[in-house]
């Protein structure tokens, strides 16, 4: 935005306003806080923390359901008790509950609009819970995938807006490339993965490309989309790709 405003001839002032969000989103996004990010990040906490200045009905509701009060915010705060609400939306399948709570402009619709907000945040935490369940506990009733170089999971029902969760959480287990997948309403099967250090997961995922109808993201979080009927040989080829050699000791 900076850049197009230049482009314009536009003033950034307005620009500064924003800084609080950009601090969320930095936030939420888990990006390193370094270079130009932390500085971006440092004015946009100081932003939200300014009474004064801090203009967002929303985000004050957000704050108030966190339980953060009238603590000073910091970025732990917003990674723990914003951006989960926030992202919650979206994960469960509508991402404009989270964009009417921002937007909201009286301290009543905000309330109300965080309330839905952090009820479907509370409902992703069930699934949550309950895939990641499931999943090591396929692991573990497996001779085969307990000692696996890698893991690739799939469950027709597994809600797909918490399979990148369930991934994170079997890789904090097990330590090894895992990808979680499930159906979606297209009768493809939709996934996450997650890497170790050090292995590429999706140059992994590419050397079995043939299977998939597309794939994409970065080197240790890519998701990939196959059909149903191949899952399994999709599976097979993606664990056979991913020697125990080839993925560095934690």
């Amino acid at each position: 935005m900076q850049a197009l405003g230049e482009h314009l001839g536009l003033d950034e002032e307005p620009l500064h306003e924003l800084l609080d969000l950009l601090a969320v989103s930095i936030a939420a996004d888990i990006v390193p806080i370094t270079g130009e990010n932390r500085i971006l990040a440092y004015h946009g906490l100081r932003l939200l923390n300014d009474p004064q200045r801090s203009q967002r009905p929303g985000l004050d509701a957000l704050r108030e359901l966190a339980g953060l009060g009238v603590n000073e915010l910091n970025i732990t705060s917003l990674v723990f008790g914003f951006s989960p609400r926030i992202n919650a939306a979206g994960r469960m399948g509508d991402a404009k509950r989270s964009v009417a709570m921002l937007l909201a402009q009286s301290k009543e619709e905000a309330k109300e609009k965080a309330g839905v907000v952090d009820k479907t945040n509370q409902e992703r935490r069930g699934f949550d819970t309950s895939t990641t369940k499931e999943a090591l506990q396929m692991i573990e009733d497996d001779a085969v995938l307990r000692t696996a170089s890698s893991t690739v999971l799939f469950k027709q029902d597994w809600h797909k807006g918490v399979v990148g969760i369930v991934a994170s959480r079997c890789l904090d287990k097990y330590y090894r490339p895992t990808i979680i997948l499930t159906a979606s309403n297209d009768g493809k099967a939709t996934g996450s993965a997650r890497s170790v250090v050090g292995f590429d997961v999706h140059e992994a995922i590419g050397e079995c490309a043939d299977l998939l109808d597309q794939f994409g993201g970065i080197c240790t979080r890519p998701a990939s989309r196959c059909p149903s009927k191949t899952c399994r040989l999709s599976a097979k080829s993606l664990s056979a790709s991913w020697p125990a050699a080839s993925c560095p000791n934690r």
